[in-house]
C-alpha cells in the first residue's frame, strides 16, 4: 500500500504542476474533456465489495465507524480489522486500498497528459 500512496503523491504533484502551468490556457474542448476525466474521479475510491459489516458502504478511504456513529474513520477496512485483531482482513483491505489508489493515480496521470497535450 505504501507504494500506492507514493504513486498517488507523485501523480497529484505532477497534475498540480501541469495545471498550474497550462490550465488557464486550455482550449474549451480540452477543458471539457479534462472536466469529464475529473468529474467522477472520486468514484475510483469505491470497491463494490464494501466494508466488513456494511457491504453497502464502498468507500475505501473513509467511512463512518461501525461503533462510532457518525465519527469518520480513515482507511476503515484496515483500521477496523487491526482494532478487531482480524489481521488477514487487514491485509486484504490494504490490497483493496492500494488498488483504488492506483486507479486514482492513473486517472490523474491521464488528466496531466491531456493538459500537456499528449
Amino acid at each position: 500500500m505504501a507504494d500506492s500512496v507514493d504513486r498517488l503523491e507523485r501523480a497529484a504533484k505532477a497534475y498540480d504542476a501541469a495545471y498550474a502551468e497550462k490550465g488557464a490556457a486550455l482550449a474549451p474542448p480540452v477543458r471539457e474533456k479534462l472536466n469529464g476525466l475529473l468529474r467522477d474521479i472520486d468514484q475510483l475510491l469505491l470497491d463494490d465489495r464494501g466494508l466488513p459489516g456494511r457491504a453497502w458502504y464502498r468507500h475505501m478511504i473513509y467511512a463512518p465507524g461501525r461503533f462510532t456513529g457518525y465519527g469518520a474513520k480513515t482507511l476503515p477496512g484496515v483500521r477496523e480489522a487491526i482494532e478487531e485483531r482480524r489481521f488477514d482482513d487487514a491485509n486484504i483491505y490494504a490490497g483493496r486500498i492500494a488498488a483504488v489508489l492506483d486507479a486514482y493515480s492513473k486517472r490523474l496521470d491521464e488528466a496531466r497528459a491531456l493538459i500537456e497535450g499528449r
